[in-house]
């Protein structure tokens, strides 16, 4: 319950900071999202969850350095291109290949959830069924950014004009 609460709060202020500052609209909803998902974590059944989903943003604080070293106009550097790189691994690893399966698992124990405990007032099925929405939301943008970062993985791996060797 500790983890959902830091975590809705954090969404919390990654929402307003994404409107404060004109993010755009896919990272607000998705702070949107992210921060129903871990409000609605905190009813018993989806405590484990909360914590799983977490894994989604292990990528968040290399994106956070890349786009303060973008800001400061620091991209020819050598920390630029492994934060670009290490920001890609991450969310792919993350987001794709750990974050879409667990998602795909979690939907199949909501179901059995919904069929088990129905019944149960401390159960809100509208709950379950908005979470699991703002997840299938969720994974659809992480797969359409997820493309959007191999274009900018390919890009930094590209030969730089200072890597080019002089004669």
């Amino acid at each position: 319950r500790v983890v959902a609460r830091l975590a809705a709060g954090f969404f919390i202020w990654d929402l307003l900071f994404c409107c404060i500052c004109h993010q755009g609209a896919a990272f607000a909803a998705h702070a949107t999202c992210a921060m129903f998902i871990y409000v609605s974590a905190l009813q018993p059944f989806q405590n484990r969850a909360a914590c799983e989903f977490l894994v989604f943003e292990i990528s968040t604080p290399l994106l956070n350095l890349r786009q303060q070293l973008l800001a400061c106009k620091r991209t020819d550097t050598r920390l630029f291109r492994l934060a670009s790189l290490g920001f890609a691994f991450l969310f792919l690893l993350c987001r794709w290949v750990v974050g879409l399966p667990c998602s795909a698992l979690w939907w199949a124990d909501c179901l059995r959830q919904l069929r088990d405990h129905g019944d149960d007032p401390r159960f809100k099925p509208h709950v379950l069924g908005a979470s699991v929405a703002a997840n299938v939301f969720l994974n659809g943008l992480n797969i359409y950014w997820g493309r959007l970062v191999i274009k900018a993985a390919r890009r930094t791996l590209a030969p730089q004009p200072s890597d080019a060797k002089v004669d």
